[in-house]
């Protein structure tokens, strides 16, 4: 008998800089969902309290101010939140060594275990597969697949909204998978 396929959490996250072992999280946003993709079971997004200093550059990548983070939660709550939702899930993003590091960093920090495996799904490959079926996409960033899939950002670098879209360059490319192999077969 065959152990049942994990769950997936989707994650994103906004960074006080761009390096995880001198940097902190300040946004993580989660979709938990099935194997597809397609049944989202859970969501989450937090602000998180810096707790290193802000790099202007990050700050206007991700729009943190001081007023707009005054109700962010401390690092170890945020760090029970993302461990709870993430129990027994495979994790996937886009760029996914990016997210990993820091959000095992804000854990390994919090004293929180790590509650996802070594095998990462990272969605900027799955976006070379569309490239693939249209050369004429620009590049295999975020916003190259959600133009290609007829999206539109709401905000720019938002954890909650990049974490979704990756989920659903993810959806597209498995409802792709999985109805080819259909055809095969059937």
């Amino acid at each position: 008998m065959s152990a049942p396929i994990a769950d997936i959490v989707f994650v994103d996250v906004e960074t006080t800089g761009l390096d995880p072992d001198k940097d902190s999280v300040i946004q993580v946003g989660v979709v938990r969902t099935d194997y597809t993709g397609t049944q989202v079971k859970a969501r989450m997004c937090l602000k998180v309290k810096p707790s290193t200093p802000v790099h202007p550059r990050a700050a206007a990548v991700n729009g943190y101010t001081p007023e707009g983070w005054a109700d962010a939660v401390e690092p170890a709550a945020a760090a029970l939140h993302l461990a709870a939702i993430s129990q027994g899930a495979e994790f996937a993003g886009h760029c996914v060594w990016f997210d990993v590091r820091f959000c095992e960093n804000l854990l390994k920090k919090n004293g929180v275990r790590v509650p996802w495996g070594r095998r990462n799904i990272d969605t900027q490959t799955l976006v070379h597969l569309m490239r693939a079926q249209n050369p004429a996409m620009n590049g295999t960033n975020l916003q190259a697949a959600l133009e290609e899939l007829g999206g539109q950002r709401d905000a720019v670098h938002d954890a909650a909204e990049d974490a979704e879209w990756s989920r659903r360059v993810y959806a597209h490319v498995m409802a792709q998978y999985t109805s080819e192999k259909l055809a095969q077969v059937g």
